[in-house]
């Protein structure tokens, strides 16, 4: 019996580190450039080539786009959104913003993601003061959730942006949403 115990232990810590490895190589094929992706750039550059020696800049344009392009999602690979954490009441911007780290804090501990590795959190859009700020259809949602002050607090609040360190904590973040059901009691309604 004890011997069984000690096999499937061993199988399941084996299980764990080849699941991880994949993670891991699957993480940095998804880096990679794809063969399609090269062929475009060649033909930008091909076409890049042909345009400066007869005197024309477009070519040189739409390379620089392309790498714009290509620069923009990198930079957001590592960002996520939230909806639905409710929004402190504080005056102070700075105090907001303290509590809104602590609720991302407590969302990392739950997905069992390192909350030290949160480059930024920012609340998306502009506050809303009073009701008058609101469309007609935010207040007929919000009419019909009557009764259910959290629900419309949520509602209400602004989605949060938040930026990681690196791409396999996101990942990480990510594949432990399951969690949130089973752990999150403060966020499970959403």
């Amino acid at each position: 019996m004890k011997i069984e115990k000690e096999i499937a232990d061993r199988c399941k810590e084996y299980f764990s580190k080849y699941e991880d490895r994949l993670n891991n190589i699957e993480l940095e094929l998804s880096k990679k450039a794809d063969l399609k992706e090269i062929k475009e750039v060649k033909e930008m550059l091909e076409i890049n080539k042909i345009n400066q020696a007869q005197g024309g800049d477009e070519g040189t344009m739409a390379v620089n786009e392309q790498i714009a392009e290509f620069r923009e999602s990198e930079s957001r690979k590592n960002n996520i959104i939230i909806f639905g954490i409710s929004e402190s009441k504080e005056a102070q911007a700075e105090h907001r913003k303290i509590e809104d780290a602590g609720a991302i804090r407590d969302l990392c501990n739950i997905m069992t993601a390192d909350p030290n590795s949160v480059k930024s959190v920012i609340r998306l859009g502009k506050r809303s003061i009073d009701s008058e700020q609101k469309s007609k259809e935010e207040t007929e949602l919000e009419d019909s959730m009557e009764g259910d002050t959290e629900k419309k607090k949520k509602f209400n609040a602004r989605p949060i942006k938040v930026v990681f360190a690196d791409e396999k904590v996101k990942s990480k973040f990510m594949q432990n949403l399951r969690n949130l059901s089973t752990e999150g009691e403060k966020y499970k309604k959403n």
